[in-house]
């Protein structure tokens, strides 16, 4: 434990992270404190923040019986507290579409990433897979006398598998409604987007949008097709492994692995439509028909 505790220490030390640790140490908020010390710190800002209020309200009082002092003072507090207040409001308002944009794109974006980071941590467990049936099929063809480990193997060899299964079905469960909204918006603005064509500037902001919709729905779509092709790679990596060398047992538990294999893996919107290149093809043509027909008929 102290030896992590060290590893962690002289890892923020760094000129990176110094500046950041030396702030959150004084305001009592680093996490590595001592209970006792960051209490003592807390308690000490509580307390600085106290005495200074406290000393306005014993001023307010040493005055009480001149009104209008009070009644300045109290007037310049309020005044200068609803100032920031109004800065703030002012420059939130100012810029609020830039930052309402700024913040549906960061969440876009995150939301993307992590579909992509999850994809991709399935398609390398299909080729960890991959890489185990290669290396179980020269072990048992070397050892095919032995029965025992042919059928440990083969074992080892089907629960991976169905991790990989479950995982893939998490991934289909977790983005099906999130996907399919998304194949649904963003084929409606690709489709629509003529209707917004009044001027130069507004065509080309929409033309971004639109070029933004179609990247977005190929996205979804080679995501999942690369699912797809990965899962059916282990039914190839199967077919090539000298199984007809394997012991009787083995042999069962090969078929059962080997049949399973030939269904892929599909991400669905909504189960309802796979996600794979034809699909994105077939979205396309649909969306390209409705905007020419948009556009012969202005």
């Amino acid at each position: 434990m102290l030896k992590d505790q060290n590893s962690v220490d002289s890892f923020f030390d760094s000129t990176t992270y110094h500046l950041n640790k030396k702030c959150l140490i004084l305001a009592g908020g680093w996490p590595f404190l001592n209970p006792r010390k960051r209490k003592t710190i807390w308690l000490a800002i509580n307390f600085s923040l106290f005495i200074g209020f406290v000393a306005e309200i014993i001023y307010i009082g040493e005055i009480i019986d001149r009104t209008t002092e009070v009644i300045n003072c109290l007037m310049v507090i309020c005044c200068a507290i609803l100032a920031f207040c109004l800065s703030i409001n002012g420059a939130v308002k100012s810029h609020s579409g830039a930052i309402g944009t700024v913040v549906a794109v960061w969440m876009l974006v995150a939301y993307d990433l992590f579909f992509v980071v999850v994809v991709l941590h399935c398609c390398g467990m299909f080729a960890v897979l991959r890489y185990k049936i290669k290396q179980m099929d020269i072990v048992l063809y070397r050892y095919s006398y032995d029965r025992q480990l042919a059928v440990k193997k083969i074992e080892e060899i089907v629960m991976y598998h169905l991790k990989c299964l479950e995982f893939a079905q998490k991934i289909e469960d977790f983005f099906c409604i999130q996907c399919i909204i998304q194949i649904l918006v963003n084929t409606i603005v690709i489709s629509v987007i003529q209707l917004a064509d009044t001027s130069p500037q507004e065509s080309f902001k929409f033309a971004f949008v639109g070029c933004s919709g179609t990247f977005r729905l190929a996205f979804f779509n080679v995501c999942g097709q690369i699912v797809n092709d990965q899962s059916l790679r282990v039914h190839d990596q199967l077919i090539y492994t000298t199984w007809y060398e394997y012991p009787i047992r083995a042999r069962k538990l090969f078929v059962i692995l080997y049949n399973r294999s030939a269904e892929p893996c599909n991400l669905t919107g909504a189960k309802m439509v796979n996600l794979n290149l034809a699909t994105y093809s077939a979205l396309m043509k649909t969306a390209m028909s409705y905007f020419m027909m948009i556009i012969e008929t202005q």
